[in-house]
C-alpha cells in the first residue's frame, strides 16, 4: 500500500512507531530524519528535561536528545484520542509514551510526513501515581473497629503534627490559585505539605483586590486539577466567585493550611542539608525544618 493511501491516523501510528524504535535504539542521527528539514519545535514538560524547555530548532532538539535520552530512555509511543487533519497536509493526535522514571502525554503535529512540532509531557511518576480514579483509596472502614477515628478526627491530629511534631516535606508560600493546584498535586502523591497565606482566608489575594477583576480567560481553560468549575458558572467568573472557590478547593483537597501566618525569612542549612523557615502565625512564631 503507497503512503499515500494511508489515512491520517495511519501516518501517525507509522511515523509514532519509527519514532519508538529510533529513540529505543538511543539512534539520534535516525530521530533527526523524522523532523522537518526547514523547521521543527520540541516543548517539553519535564519528561525528558526535568524542566519547562522548547526547543526550536533542529540543532536545539539533537543537542537535548544527545544529552538526555540515555537515562530518559523513551519507548511505547502510541495514539491517544482523535486524529486532527488541517488544510496543506498538517495532521495531529495525542500519543502515550513512557520514560525509565515516568508516564507521559503529548502531542505531535505532523507535515509532510515529518515532525512539525511535538509536545512532550510528565503525567506520572512511575511508583508514586496520584490516588485518583481507579487508583483511589476505600474510604470507610467496614465493620466495628475498637477506638476508631472519625475522618474528621484523623484530619484534626493530621493538622495538629503537621509543622509540630511532624516537618513537611514541601511548604508553599501563599494561598492563591497556584498553591492551593500545587498543593492538592503534591497531596496526591503523598508529599507532606503545608500551605502558608498572609491573609485570614484562602483566595483573599482575589478578594481584595478591585472591583472589575475576573478571570482574564474563559473559565473551561482555566480548571483546577480532579475538580471543575461549575457548568452555570459565567465564561470570566468575577474575584469573589474565584476567592470562594480556591477557599472551598482547599477543603475539599484536605489541604493542610495556615492562614494569618505569613513566611519571614528562609535560609539553607548547608550542614544539616535542610531550609529552616521562619514564619509568623498568630498568636506565636513557628519554625519549621
Amino acid at each position: 500500500m503507497g503512503s499515500e493511501e494511508l489515512s491520517a491516523g495511519q501516518k501517525i501510528t507509522s511515523w509514532l512507531s519509527e519514532f519508538d524504535t529510533a529513540l529505543q535504539n538511543e539512534d539520534v542521527d535516525q530521530v533527526m530524519k523524522l523532523f522537518g528539514d526547514q523547521e521543527c519545535f520540541w516543548k517539553d514538560l519535564l519528561a525528558f528535561t526535568w524542566n519547562f524547555d522548547t526547543f526550536e530548532s533542529r540543532d536545539e532538539i539533537l543537542q537535548m536528545l544527545e544529552e538526555n535520552l540515555a537515562t530518559v530512555k523513551p519507548r511505547g509511543w502510541e495514539i491517544n484520542g482523535h486524529v486532527f487533519e488541517k488544510p496543506g497536509g498538517l495532521i495531529g493526535s495525542a500519543f502515550e509514551f513512557e520514560t525509565s522514571l515516568a508516564w507521559g502525554r503529548g502531542f505531535v503535529w505532523l507535515r509532510g510526513g515529518k515532525c512539525w512540532t511535538i509536545m512532550t509531557s510528565m503525567w506520572d511518576l512511575k511508583g508514586h501515581e496520584e490516588k485518583i480514579a481507579r487508583s483511589r483509596p476505600f474510604g470507610a472502614t467496614i465493620g466495628q473497629v475498637k477506638g476508631r477515628k472519625t475522618w474528621y478526627q484523623q484530619k484534626q491530629q493530621e493538622q495538629q503534627d503537621v509543622g509540630r511534631s511532624k516537618q513537611p516535606y514541601c511548604l508553599i508560600v501563599g494561598a492563591g490559585h497556584a498553591g492551593a493546584m500545587l498543593g492538592a498535586r503534591l497531596r496526591m502523591l503523598g508529599v507532606p505539605t503545608i500551605i502558608v497565606e498572609r491573609n485570614e482566608r484562602a483566595g483573599d489575594n482575589w478578594r481584595n483586590r478591585y472591583k472589575s477583576l475576573a478571570l482574564h480567560t474563559p473559565f473551561f481553560t482555566d480548571h483546577f486539577p480532579y475538580l471543575q468549575f461549575p457548568s452555570n458558572w459565567p465564561v470570566l467568573p468575577t474575584k469573589d466567585q474565584v476567592g470562594d472557590w480556591i477557599e472551598c478547593y482547599t477543603k475539599l483537597m484536605d489541604l493542610n493550611l495556615w492562614c494569618s501566618t505569613e513566611c519571614k525569612s528562609a535560609s539553607y542549612n548547608e550542614k544539616e542539608g535542610l531550609w529552616e523557615v521562619v514564619l509568623e502565625k498568630n498568636p506565636d512564631p513557628k519554625f519549621l525544618k
